[in-house]
């Protein structure tokens, strides 16, 4: 077989992606020559045949829907890269809006645009102390850690999740992504079941669950390559919401915040559960698509 370059390769295959735009085409055809090749995409490298063929391989997979960010093994966040597996959900840019937050209320955002403006700010912790619940690869816990520690303030966590694989990819993430490695430590344990949390934590958030057992079969073919044990939540996708909200506000510091992604439909009902769960300054924070994606609620 006729060696081509990586430009080639990219200019040829851009047109077989017919779901994506043309930058999403090429942004696919660059990550997967790297994946081949082990190095940054230069468009004047040549492809061996055998190359070629692991990215057809491959080219075959995407067009079966399978995610790309699973085919390649990492997908970026914030601003930092994570690890990922079939064994964790991808991370998604929508769910950056819970580290926004979080930075917002400890006063080390200074970039605020549209709902963060009404999140209150406390300017005078001396350390940070977090919990993130449900947290998969481990994305939004660390990414919060490096930005707390980026403005120079101390920063220390846990990571809890259910599922051993799950961990076991966020304890990657911590030795390969995090800033502070000692700063994090690494929690299995069943939220629907027990409460292992120890001691106070001013920062809590989860992006647990929750899809509807009957919405499972609709949602867009990629994402059914993703565990359907952190997706789906029961008949109306809120049987994580209640308990954790209690496990929070139990081990919640005094100003501390609960902060929970949900899906677009289900703020008002987050919020209700916020409420009813004795959190004070309850509201709704949009993604950047304008549809609900965070909701918050503080201790007095």
């Amino acid at each position: 077989m006729q060696k081509m370059t990586s430009g080639e390769f990219t200019d040829k295959t851009i047109q077989i992606f017919n779901e994506a735009s043309i930058e999403d085409a090429r942004f696919i055809c660059i990550l997967l020559v790297e994946k081949v090749t082990g190095k940054l995409y230069n468009s004047s490298d040549e492809l061996s045949s055998d190359q070629y063929k692991e990215l057809q391989a491959y080219i075959n997979q995407v067009i079966c829907h399978e995610p790309v960010a699973y085919i390649v093994g990492k997908k970026d966040f914030y601003h930092d890269s994570f690890k990922v597996t079939p064994g964790v959900l991808i991370p998604r840019n929508d769910s950056e809006v819970v580290v926004e937050t979080a930075l917002t209320y400890l006063g080390l955002n200074n970039f605020m645009t549209g709902d963060l403006l009404k999140v209150p700010r406390i300017f005078d912790w001396e350390s940070v102390r977090f919990a993130d619940i449900c947290t998969g690869s481990g994305c939004l816990g660390i990414a919060l850690a490096n930005e707390i520690y980026r403005k120079w303030k101390k920063v220390s966590g846990v990571l809890t999740d259910v599922s051993g694989e799950a961990l076991e990819v966020a304890e990657y993430n911590v030795q390969h992504s995090a800033l502070d490695k000692d700063s994090i430590s690494i929690l299995q344990y069943d939220v629907l079941e027990e409460d292992l949390l120890e001691g106070e934590f001013d920062i809590i958030i989860s992006n647990p669950p929750y899809v509807k057992t009957a919405e499972m079969l609709e949602l867009p073919p990629d994402v059914l390559f993703e565990p359907v044990k952190a997706l789906e939540a029961g008949d109306d996708g809120m049987r994580f919401y209640p308990v954790i909200a209690q496990a929070a506000f139990r081990h919640l510091s005094k100003k501390g915040l609960l902060i929970f992604e949900h899906g677009y439909e289900q703020g008002e009902a987050v919020r209700k559960v916020l409420t009813d769960n004795g959190f004070e300054d309850v509201m709704t924070i949009r993604d950047y698509g304008g549809n609900d994606r965070v909701s918050i609620g503080r201790v007095k």
